[in-house]
């Protein structure tokens, strides 16, 4: 009755014989409005009812408004994912992303890229992790299983680059067996046969030392060193410990590069030619990152986190490397 009311139009504001078109639609406006009202108020008296009574007949009225709605929701969200799943959606999603990937990459290279085709016959240079470390991606994680050829690319591109310029490389390595396979196609695609495999186990103390030894004297002595190119790096998806109870990312990628220089060092700067020491790091020492003292092990940590920690051994590098530029 009150919508019948509200619909009524005024006549002083209407021609003769003319429907008010605009009083129509607030009149239909009104009456859903009228009828919402008296539906809510249905409701509430039902859901009354039901605190109060066991009245069957209103808990299945409830049980099917219920299911009304979650039919109606399932169907909106099934239009809404259909939407998203359309090919202008994907073709707008799958060019954000490439944009954002371009963009990333982009405002990460900002080095100079070295062109210059010097002969570098005559000088010799010691690469670590020519086929571990970097190069074969020891993370004992398979979600970086698909990066294991680009890096293992990226890594042998040094060697490669040194021995295509005629120089003489030590490939200090943990594993023989994957060196002498390196070796080989290094020496067929530059027919270079001055490339050499050495046992040298960064995360191995010992095997450092035995390393640095045959190369001082004996049958593997060196004669010159003039670069030593730290590639070596692993990291680890949970704690694990070399021999010497040290956590292994940070023996790898720190302390045993340390260790080399070290006791390379004396060797290094009696010779009478310029030599350079080249440690491969990355950018993410930029962003926030910190060396724990209190806890360089990894051991007292509520989780264990390698990437953290890897971090932490990569920034300890850089400091090793300042240290040594000055």
């Amino acid at each position: 009755r009150q919508a019948q009311r509200v619909a009524t139009p005024d006549p002083s504001t209407t021609g003769p014989g003319r429907a008010d078109h605009k009083g129509a639609k607030l009149s239909a406006i009104q009456f859903l409005n009228v009828l919402h009202i008296y539906l809510m108020t249905f409701r509430e008296e039902r859901f009354r009812q039901t605190s109060e009574s066991t009245n069957s007949r209103v808990l299945w009225w409830s049980v099917g408004q219920t299911l009304v709605l979650v039919l109606t929701e399932t169907m909106a969200a099934r239009r809404f994912i259909k939407g998203l799943t359309s090919p202008w959606s994907l073709g707008f999603s799958g060019f954000g992303i490439a944009y954002g990937l371009y963009h990333i990459w982009d405002s990460t290279q900002s080095g100079t890229k070295y062109d210059l085709h010097e002969n570098l016959a005559g000088k010799t240079y010691i690469v670590t992790g020519a086929t571990s470390g970097i190069g074969q991606v020891i993370w004992s994680n398979s979600l970086y299983d698909p990066l294991r050829p680009l890096l293992r690319i990226v890594i042998q591109a040094t060697v490669e680059e040194l021995a295509k310029r005629n120089a003489r490389v030590i490939m200090a390595c943990r594993n023989r067996e994957k060196c002498i396979q390196v070796r080989r196609d290094i020496v067929l695609s530059t027919r270079n046969k001055q490339v050499y495999c050495r046992q040298c186990d960064l995360e191995d103390f010992d095997s450092v030392r035995t390393f640095v030894q045959k190369a001082s004297k004996g049958k593997y002595e060196l004669d010159r060193i003039d670069g030593v190119v730290h590639n070596a790096a692993m990291m680890d998806a949970k704690r694990k410990v070399n021999k010497d109870g040290i956590e292994r990312t940070l023996a790898t990628n720190h302390l045993g590069a340390f260790l080399l220089t070290g006791l390379l060092l004396d060797k290094l700067l009696a010779q009478d030619h310029r030599v350079r020491i080249v440690f491969l790091n990355t950018n993410i020492i930029n962003r926030k990152c910190d060396i724990d003292f209190d806890d360089l092990n990894a051991e007292h940590r509520k989780k264990y986190d390698g990437f953290e920690v890897y971090k932490q051994s990569k920034l300890a590098a850089a400091m090793f490397a300042k240290e040594l530029s000055e």
